[in-house]
């Protein structure tokens, strides 16, 4: 199945949570204790981004003068997301269809 993004949309296969920092350092997973818990219930941490590659762009929106907006990136780009913006898909891996405005950074 392929999905092709409608005007102002983009497909982004959402990379798997790392396990260790990029200096090697491994991220141990965390059992939270009951106060751990009632803290938390009390004081909800906001969701951390996730990172992604774009597989599909649709067409970039034009701008009132009717000319096309030069993209700032493309398919293969490595880019921030938010964590709850969009619709996510799965088909053998997880998708998340967002639109392009809502990119938060292009890593390179």
């Amino acid at each position: 199945m392929k999905i092709t993004p409608l005007t102002g949309q983009v497909l982004v296969e959402l990379l798997p949570e790392p396990t260790e920092t990029d200096t090697g350092i491994a991220i141990p997973e965390y059992d939270m204790t009951p106060e751990d818990h009632q803290r938390a219930a009390h004081h909800p941490k906001p969701p951390s981004p996730h990172r992604g590659i774009v597989r599909a762009v649709g067409q970039w929106p034009k701008t009132k003068s009717g000319l096309m907006r030069m993209p700032e990136y493309g398919i293969g780009a490595l880019v921030v997301v938010p964590a709850r913006v969009g619709l996510e898909l799965q088909h053998h891996k997880r998708y998340r269809m967002i639109q392009q405005r809502d990119v938060l950074a292009v890593l390179t």
